[in-house]
């Protein structure tokens, strides 16, 4: 198994090259007055995207308390 950064590092061209499509469509029909599901998949995967690295140290945490 790879390193956690190393993954991460990994799914970067992904998040904004494969995606960038999801990104143009989310930036455009907001400014427009209309939002569409380009929007919420842009959202969503950037909220996943940029909150994994931290989640690790969350879900460790929280483990101990159990």
């Amino acid at each position: 198994m790879l390193p956690h950064w190393l993954q991460w590092l990994l799914a970067t061209p992904v998040q904004f090259w494969v995606g960038r499509r999801f990104y143009i469509g989310g930036w455009v029909f907001p400014r427009g007055g209309n939002a569409n599901m380009d929007v919420l998949i842009a959202l969503g995967t950037s909220m996943a995207y940029f909150l994994v690295p931290h989640s690790h140290n969350i879900w460790t945490g929280s483990t101990c308390l159990f």
